[in-house]
């Protein structure tokens, strides 16, 4: 049976809501420096149990239920993730600071997952009312108006966010990205070749990205190959990509390998070495390294290494497990139709 991994709008999704905004930290070393340690370590559950003694004692009510909605975001618990960021704002400044500005950004995260574009809309249009120069708003309220079928709104984020920092490489990748699991993959490409059009001789690196990103793979060979032989990881995993694309798994996985002899906390690079060893049909290397990624607990793949964790547990026939993981994954991510699709194929096995 044919898997089909989860899409890179997800993807995108997670690693934009997830990151946050420009927030500031509890000063002491209580139960809000442990949380939000745990929550760095992928420890939610700590993470919950510390934010939640801090509610109970009455402290630092503010970042405790910030931090409390974080944990559930990571846990896919978005409904109380909500709850906990709106407890959270109800608790702040009456002066809408950086705190306030951040708590605001993952409450529009929120409300995406949950698939209610109208208040993660408003949300973020609320917080460009305070901080109108903020590119990233721009690009996440674009985001969340593709979804909900406005392209022409999205359009203006999008070229509203390039505008406010021209040199921010990821920002033209990650509108392609979007526009191109969007359907319009033609509109995401001028949105390349405007950031090709920026780049110098001495951007090897950005070239050689914005190239695999045009289809252009042997274009990216040739200037991604010298990088990631003097030592450039981040060249070296776009170089794999490359050999992907181009159908060479065997060398795609030798340069993921590479990249990990060097770097163990990529989870992005475990799922690629992981696919790569499904099309090679290893299919138990290929479930070492999706669970090695779900280990770092990188958050912005960590949908898909879920999801492709369960697909090897299918590949090597065992279908209880991938049931099992299936019902796991939706319990976390319950609008994925491909998910939704395995798991009642799986309930006939």
């Amino acid at each position: 049976m044919k898997k089909t991994i989860t899409t890179a709008c997800c993807i995108l999704a997670a690693m934009t809501f997830l990151s946050g905004c420009s927030g500031k930290e509890s000063k002491n070393q209580g139960n809000i420096a442990l949380g939000m340690q745990a929550i760095n370590e992928a420890s939610y559950e700590a993470a919950a149990e510390y934010f939640n003694k801090s509610i109970e004692e009455g402290k630092e009510l503010e970042l405790a239920y910030r931090g409390l909605g974080m944990a559930y975001m990571n846990t896919g618990e978005y409904e109380a993730a909500k709850e906990a960021f709106i407890l959270a704002l109800q608790n702040g400044s009456f002066f809408v600071g950086d705190l306030e500005e951040d708590i605001s950004c993952y409450l529009a995260s929120a409300y995406y997952k949950l698939g209610d574009y109208d208040n993660a809309i408003t949300t973020y249009t609320n917080v460009l009312e305070v901080s109108k120069k903020n590119d990233d708003i721009y690009f996440l309220r674009g985001v969340v108006r593709l979804e909900a079928g406005d392209l022409e709104a999205a359009i203006q984020d999008f070229d509203k966010a390039v505008s406010l920092d021209t040199k921010d490489y990821d920002r033209y990748i990650n509108i392609y990205i979007a526009l191109s699991q969007a359907g319009e993959e033609e509109k995401g490409k001028t949105y390349l070749e405007q950031s090709a059009s920026l780049l110098s001789d001495k951007q090897a690196y950005e070239k050689g990205r914005i190239l695999y990103y045009m289809e252009d793979y042997n274009g990216a060979v040739s200037i991604l190959e010298e990088l990631s032989e003097a030592g450039d990881n981040g060249a070296t995993l776009y170089l794999g990509k490359s050999y992907e694309a181009l159908g060479d798994m065997n060398y795609a996985a030798s340069l993921y390998e590479k990249y990990l002899q060097t770097d163990e906390s990529n989870g992005e690079v475990y799922n690629q070495l992981g696919l790569c060893k499904l099309n090679m049909g290893e299919y138990e290397n290929a479930l070492s390294c999706f669970q090695k990624g779900i280990a770092t607990g990188q958050t912005e793949v960590m949908q898909e290494l879920l999801f492709n964790e369960a697909s090897a547990y299918e590949y090597i026939s065992d279908f209880s497990t991938a049931k099992t993981k299936f019902s796991e994954y939706l319990a976390k991510y319950p609008n994925d139709e491909n998910a939704k699709r395995e798991y009642e194929f799986l309930k006939t096995r």
